[in-house]
């Protein structure tokens, strides 16, 4: 049920500036570090645990890097603009998050059915909706995502009690409640791989989806 983790592999490393973060970790302690592509230039930046611990996810808003850090039952989300100083928890939370994406100052996470917003500037977060489902056995679970114009577009399985998806939806948020909305159903979903959902580089979104049992096919949106 859920399977998040076995599906894709996670990317463990960022690009910030001019130089590539990277993780590390060798049974001690988790260090961010960073390197310019010379060895003059590369160094641990900072500690992050005293342990080992995982990288769930990294992502980006605007030019700060993101993370997702899993530490025992906490899940810590992480910005960073490269150096020791600018690299800072955002929030921890008591359970699994997904880095949906940022518009603006602000950057955004789904915790199952709750899409939270977290300011970059600290402060807490703010709790924008829930997320809809179609029977209370259906676990929501946000799979991709991608950064087209002033909006965030990601896709939502319904995880019931098959490996598979009751159905998988795309959906758009401008940071509201009222400006986040389903735009698509259903989107191409198995246990073995998700539908990809990317932004051309116009404000328009492809993916795959299957509507009403036809063949899967490639579609676009502009948002609409």
């Amino acid at each position: 049920r859920g399977g998040a983790d076995r599906l894709e592999p996670v990317v463990q490393t960022l690009r910030v500036g001019g130089a590539l973060l990277f993780f590390h970790s060798q049974g001690g302690a988790t260090t961010l570090w960073r390197t310019d592509g010379t060895q003059a230039g590369t160094g641990s930046l900072k500690q992050l645990d005293a342990g080992a611990v995982r990288i769930l996810q990294v992502g980006w808003a605007g030019d700060q890097g993101l993370f997702v850090l899993e530490d025992g039952p906490n899940y810590e989300v992480w910005k960073t603009n490269g150096t020791a100083a600018g690299t800072l928890r955002l929030d921890t939370f008591g359970q699994r998050v997904r880095l949906v994406g940022g518009l603006g100052s602000k950057v955004y996470v789904a915790q199952s059915a709750q899409l939270y917003s977290l300011s970059l500037g600290g402060g807490g977060r703010t709790h924008i909706t829930t997320l809809p489902r179609d029977n209370p056995d259906q676990l929501p679970y946000v799979q991709r995502t991608a950064a087209s114009g002033d909006s965030l577009y990601f896709s939502v399985a319904l995880n019931g009690l098959s490996s598979v998806p009751d159905d998988v939806r795309l959906w758009e948020t401008n940071g509201t409640a009222a400006g986040t909305r389903e735009l698509f159903r259903s989107l191409h979903r198995d246990d073995t791989s998700y539908s990809p959902v990317f932004a051309t580089g116009a404000g328009v979104v492809l993916f795959t989806g299957l509507p009403h049992g036809t063949a899967r096919r490639p579609w676009l949106t502009p948002g609409t």
